[in-house]
């Protein structure tokens, strides 16, 4: 072992064994197994934690609790943790705005842009793309306790409307929301669960195409099979959308039925 590396291992040890000791002096708290077996695709598959999933119960509430609990107590006893954690923080926020998703439609520019300071991102848009900018869409407004997100948007080809996927909790699927460039407000419709999002819009504006899930049960493991791309025209009822492609509808496609229609424009 090289000076160098011996040096290394010194400084890194006392650190080491803080840690030890500290998460020794602490009681961790117990998680109890209760096996649940699923089958998928013709595999058995055993969670002993399914449980932990129902995160209205009353036990799953306390052992969160004692979770976290646990955890400060260990991170509370690191020496010089706030005055790092507070440098952490003073530097994150010299960072730039993350832009991200940058799309133009008719001349007219849509991003999501975040913040240092944000968890996440908002939907602007710009008529020029050196000119002002214009909020569009903020999902946290409204949202009070819950954890909401745009997990994917689609602008119209004429930049008048935009399908914005709003997320809860960090879910995988979304509602579409419908939102009105120049007025910036929402057509009352909703739309769920869309997994895959918005296939495209019709050169007029109208309308798109969009997969929808077959449950909103995201414990419903077959949800993602059978899915329909449907058409949406705005200001209808989503529950009387026509379906375009499914295996139901074309049988001679052969699709299976984890196949996931999606029909777009050119």
């Amino acid at each position: 072992m090289t000076s160098s590396r011996r040096c290394a291992l010194l400084v890194a040890l006392p650190y080491l064994l803080f840690a030890v000791s500290s998460a020794a002096a602490v009681r961790q708290p117990s998680t109890r197994r209760e096996p649940v077996t699923d089958t998928y695709f013709g595999t058995r598959i055993v969670d002993d934690y399914r449980w932990i999933e129902k995160v209205d119960s009353p036990e799953v509430k306390g052992w969160l609790k004692s979770q976290a609990d646990y955890t400060n107590e260990i991170l509370g006893r690191i020496p010089g943790r706030d005055s790092l954690f507070n440098d952490f923080v003073r530097l994150d926020a010299m960072r730039p705005a993350s832009i991200s998703s940058v799309v133009r439609k008719n001349g007219r520019y849509f991003y999501k842009k975040t913040l240092p300071s944000e968890s996440v991102g908002r939907l602007f848009s710009r008529d020029t793309i050196d000119g002002p900018e214009t909020l569009l869409f903020d999902p946290t407004q409204g949202a009070g306790g819950t954890s909401v997100s745009v997990s994917f948007f689609v602008p119209s080809e004429d930049g008048k409307r935009v399908a914005i996927g709003v997320a809860e909790n960090g879910s995988e699927t979304a509602t579409v929301r419908i939102l009105n460039v120049e007025a910036r407000t929402l057509e009352p419709e909703s739309i769920a669960p869309v997994w895959i999002g918005v296939g495209g819009w019709t050169k007029d504006g109208s309308g798109f195409t969009y997969n929808r899930l077959t449950s909103s049960d995201v414990h419903d493991t077959k949800r993602e099979l059978n899915t329909t791309a449907y058409y949406h025209a705005v200001g209808t009822d989503p529950a009387k959308d026509v379906a375009v492609l499914s295996a139901a509808k074309y049988p001679s496609l052969g699709m299976k039925p984890e196949d996931i229609p999606i029909v777009s424009f050119t």
